[in-house]
């Protein structure tokens, strides 16, 4: 309303003065002497405004600050280590170390579970392993004897039956040819003894029976025809044994002896055969102690379980469960959060997501701690959107050194898209005319000049002016709709500093 009064008047001034001055001309003449009258008469008329009177505005300087662009975004407090903790065993809870909010350690047991029964179970495999291992030790000895045992009882047993069947072949087959030899020549030779023994003989019983000898001569000669005819009968038996070979008793003999010499080859190859099956049972000891060993350790390990540690350095965020009550596998009796990893889970537009991109400031307001102001940080931007909100999720990493930001709280923010120092001036400033965004800057001799500006970044209350007005130059932000490019203007006082500062 002001500036259309202030335009009013300056038109109904306008209008007075060029009436007086076309009623001067007329009645006065032409010529500078009437021009001169005219002009006295005007001056002179009470209440007459001036023939070029000036337009009154409020100017304010444009300055250069710190200008951005923002994107508003809205969302949650999340955590990226969120855990509930559950058992691996089932058992009794007999203690729960802290409530909401208790801070834990990685590695803390915050869960105890009763561990009689796991005790018991971790004792009675190690005893059958203890049991295995004994079973192993005596498997492998007896492997190890009988080994050692049946190879050389083998070749012994096979030894002897080499030495049986050559007794038995020795028993079987006659005399060489040169061992008849000898045999026959012996023979004869004792024949040849014995009966010269005989003739002796026979001549000495001859002379004591005509009393030419004695009997004890003859008798001396009677022994050696014996002894002769015992020398001629030994010789035939060897002639006779060299022709024929042993006698059958001795060949059954060697028979026998061959017979059981095999058999023993037989059992001891048994024997050694048996060694496979020692193995075997060694092998199979074997597994019984690893059997027993992966036993052992699986009680220990469910004894362990039974012991819940956390996994993170965090807190309490729920407790699920009071000592007493039966857990089983699954079901959650704890829930912890590391307050360190907390980010804001902001939702962007999808008409704004292709201005945010990860490295961009973010400052982030919480409802619940009024006045706080927290600087996060654009981590990652989810690719897809969700198919309801049409929404983008978008992570900023915010420190949380007092723990004081916790999952689940609601929190602003605006994603700094850009940021950089320009000039600005006032949005009171700013003329639409034909598509285009003007202004008027007071000029040198307080005319009023129109510019075009190209706009960048908008806030609120000013805009970024990439060009057309300099910092420094006054632009009008009051009384403008009446004015036109190079009409004069006249700045009124004390509005403008406040305006400047307010835009500051």
């Amino acid at each position: 309303m002001k500036r259309t009064k202030n335009f009013t008047t300056a038109v109904l001034a306008l209008g007075v003065g060029a009436s007086l001055v076309a009623a001067g001309c007329a009645r006065g003449g032409g010529g500078a002497e009437g021009e001169a009258k005219a002009g006295a008469r005007t001056a002179g008329a009470p209440g007459a405004p001036a023939a070029a009177e000036a337009t009154p505005v409020r100017v304010v300087a444009a300055t250069q600050r710190l200008v951005r662009r923002t994107v508003p975004v809205t969302g949650s407090i999340a955590a990226l280590q969120s855990v509930d903790l559950s058992p691996k065993v089932a058992g009794k809870i007999v203690r729960v170390n802290g409530r909401e909010g208790t801070a834990v350690r990685r590695g803390q047991v915050v869960v105890q579970q009763d561990t009689e029964d796991l005790r018991t179970e971790v004792q009675q495999a190690e005893a059958n392993l203890q049991a295995a291992r004994a079973r192993l030790s005596q498997a492998v000895t007896q492997a190890r004897v009988a080994a050692s045992v049946s190879v050389g009882e083998v070749e012994n047993q096979r030894q002897l039956l080499r030495q049986a069947e050559a007794a038995l072949a020795l028993a079987r087959r006659p005399q060489r040819t040169q061992e008849i030899s000898v045999a026959e020549n012996a023979v004869r030779r004792e024949q040849a003894n014995y009966e010269r023994a005989r003739a002796d003989r026979e001549r000495y019983a001859g002379l004591v029976r005509e009393g030419a000898a004695a009997q004890s001569v003859l008798d001396q000669y009677v022994t050696q025809e014996r002894v002769a005819r015992a020398a001629l009968d030994s010789a035939r038996q060897q002639l006779d044994i060299a022709r024929t070979g042993g006698r059958q008793e001795d060949i059954r003999t060697a028979e026998a002896n061959v017979a059981r010499a095999r058999l023993a080859v037989n059992n001891a190859i048994t024997n050694l055969q048996q060694n496979q099956v020692r193995n075997e049972e060694v092998t199979a000891a074997r597994a019984a102690v690893a059997q027993g060993q992966a036993a052992v350790t699986f009680a220990r390990q469910q004894l362990a379980n039974a012991s819940i540690r956390s996994p993170i350095d965090g807190v309490i965020s729920e407790r699920l469960t009071e000592p007493g009550q039966q857990a089983t596998p699954g079901q959650p009796v704890l829930r912890l959060v590391a307050l360190s990893t907390v980010y804001f889970e902001a939702q962007v537009p999808e008409t704004d997501i292709r201005s945010v991109r990860a490295g961009l400031s973010v400052p982030v307001r919480v409802n619940a701690l009024p006045g706080r102001m927290f600087t996060g940080r654009v981590a990652r931007v989810l690719p897809t959107a969700s198919r309801q909100s049409r929404n983008f999720l978008v992570r900023v990493n915010i420190p949380n050194a007092g723990r004081l930001l916790r999952p689940g709280m609601y929190a602003r923010g605006e994603v700094v898209a850009e940021e950089r120092t320009g000039t600005v001036v006032p949005k009171d400033a700013l003329l639409s005319r034909d598509g285009k965004t003007q202004v008027f800057v007071a000029g040198a001799g307080n005319k009023a000049e129109l510019r075009t500006l190209r706009v960048g970044i908008q806030a609120r209350d000013f805009v970024e002016a990439l060009s057309g007005v300099r910092a420094g130059e006054r632009v009008v932000v009051a009384g403008q709709d009446a004015l036109a490019d190079g009409g004069a203007l006249t700045i009124q006082a004390g509005g403008g500093e406040q305006q400047a500062a307010a835009a500051e």
